[in-house]
C-alpha cells in the first residue's frame, strides 16, 4: 500500500516530505528513486528504514518477509 500512496503523492507532487515518505512501509524502491532524484533526505526515519531493511534481508528464510529479499541494496 505505501507504494501505491508515494507513487500518487509524487505524481501530484503532495505529501512528498521525506519524513513522511520514510514512514511508509513497502515504498522502498519507489523513495529511494524519489530522493535520489530530487536529492532530498529524509533524516532520522530514514537512517532507520534503512536499518530495518538491511535487518529483514539478513534474517533466516523462514522468518524474513521476501518482499525485502527483492529490493535493491542501497548504494
Amino acid at each position: 500500500m505505501g507504494s501505491l500512496i508515494t507513487n500518487y503523492n509524487i505524481y501530484v507532487n503532495k505529501g512528498v516530505e521525506p519524513v513522511f515518505l520514510s514512514g511508509l512501509n513497502f515504498n522502498d524502491d519507489e523513495r529511494r528513486a524519489h530522493f535520489e532524484k530530487n536529492n532530498l533526505y529524509g533524516q532520522e526515519p530514514e537512517i532507520i528504514r534503512e536499518e530495518l531493511i538491511s535487518n529483514y534481508q539478513n534474517e533466516s528464510f523462514l522468518s524474513k518477509a521476501l518482499y525485502y529479499d527483492f529490493l535493491k541494496t542501497q548504494k
